[in-house]
């Protein structure tokens, strides 16, 4: 049953260099039974927040740009640890965890002795959405690189 979004005529990627699609992960931890929320959880649609109620969560996994797909911590280029105001930078630490979509979530697994920086209360519950930028940030960066070139290639008129 395709998503509200994929009705909506935005397909969801499904390879790394797609361009013209949508991007979506919420991350938590493997093993967390999401589904006592699922009908409460927040999307921005329409102009506003609004429960996701009935509608189908998508999932792209940020590891292989694949949708519904499954990725070992190998190919984690390095999760970002998020930093407070004024603190420097810290480096990323390369092969943190895979993931793997699953019921339109996607599932993390951070060793218990690589969490620091990755812990607030709502880990403590399963949710990681708060870090799903950080968690998988190199791969982010190398693979905004990718897209823009494939973007180029299919558009050189767009290229200045």
């Amino acid at each position: 049953m395709p998503s509200e979004i994929e009705r909506a005529g935005v397909p969801l990627c499904d390879a790394p260099r797609a361009t013209g699609c949508l991007l979506d992960w919420n991350s938590v931890a493997a093993g967390t039974d999401d589904g006592a929320r699922r009908g409460s959880r927040l999307i921005w649609l329409d102009g506003h927040y609004q429960p996701l109620g009935n509608r189908r969560a998508v999932c792209v996994n940020p590891l292989n740009w694949a949708s519904d797909g499954e990725a070992p911590a190998s190919i984690n280029l390095g999760a970002l640890p998020p930093v407070l105001p004024g603190e420097a930078l810290r480096a990323p630490l390369p092969q943190l965890t895979g993931a793997r979509c699953d019921g339109g979530l996607l599932r993390v697994s951070l060793p218990w002795s690589e969490r620091h920086g990755f812990a607030n209360v709502p880990t403590f519950f399963g949710s990681y959405h708060v870090f799903d930028y950080n968690l998988v940030y190199s791969n982010i960066r190398a693979n905004a690189v990718e897209r823009v070139a494939a973007y180029r290639a299919t558009h050189p008129a767009a290229t200045p």
